[in-house]
């Protein structure tokens, strides 16, 4: 893992005796070559979200004079409707902000230590414009396999981290989140019955098309500084 330098960083140092206080709860992000990625969930590209839509709700159309059978009028009547995402494609990487950055351990030069205790971070999945809750919801489920659209990643006491090179004193670990943009098509399906009089033949489905939104998948980050 590359380090940063204690001049790009523009920090004084305090006396040798002071390198075991915590370091500040939020530091600068570091650039994107001196992280790691720890955890990056698994989406459902088989995710599929079911709504009714109260402006098809009761809507009904009867067939024209050549669909009467000796049945009655053959006639339509709207059902429910489903999404489902035809594509997740990342149309920037690492594109920030890199957020909910919280601090590990301080190590000294020379040595190896584990946590004392376990550390969350969790981040959840953003929106840049905006979409009904059905369509959020499947596209969190695809994208993370989560309905919430919420990844938490935890750095328990057994991860063991070690101390940097002199010059410097001690490397300090963080935790934190980076994100992921990514284009989701979604597909809407309508569904109606199809009555023969007053006798169900079947369910018709009817495509209304595909739109596409955007956002932001958030994937747990490991980085240090070295002071």
């Amino acid at each position: 893992m590359v380090t940063l330098s204690a001049l790009a960083l523009t920090l004084v140092l305090s006396p040798v005796s002071s390198f075991a206080q915590k370091a500040p709860a939020t530091p600068a992000a570091p650039a994107a070559q001196n992280y790691t990625v720890v955890h990056e969930a698994k989406g459902n590209p088989n995710a599929m979200v079911t709504f009714v839509d109260p402006k098809l709700t009761g809507s009904a159309r009867p067939a024209g004079p050549e669909e009467v059978s000796p049945l009655g009028i053959i006639s339509e009547v709207y059902d429910h409707s489903y999404y489902v995402v035809d594509s997740n494609n990342i149309t920037s990487y690492n594109c920030g902000p890199i957020d909910s950055q919280k601090f590990l351990i301080s190590v000294a030069t020379g040595q190896t230590k584990t946590l004392s205790s376990s550390t969350t971070v969790s981040g959840t999945v953003t929106y840049s414009s905006s979409a009904s809750v059905e369509i959020r919801n499947l596209i969190n489920l695809s994208l993370t396999s989560s309905i919430s659209g919420t990844i938490s990643y935890t750095w328990g006491t057994s991860d063991q981290y070690t101390g940097p090179n002199s010059p410097y004193l001690h490397r300090d670990y963080y935790g934190a989140n980076q994100y992921d943009e990514y284009g989701n098509k979604v597909h809407r399906y309508d569904v109606y019955r199809i009555y023969n009089g007053s006798i169900f033949m079947y369910n018709e489905t009817r495509d209304a098309g595909v739109t596409t939104y955007y956002a932001k998948k958030p994937k747990q980050i490991t980085y240090s500084m070295d002071f």
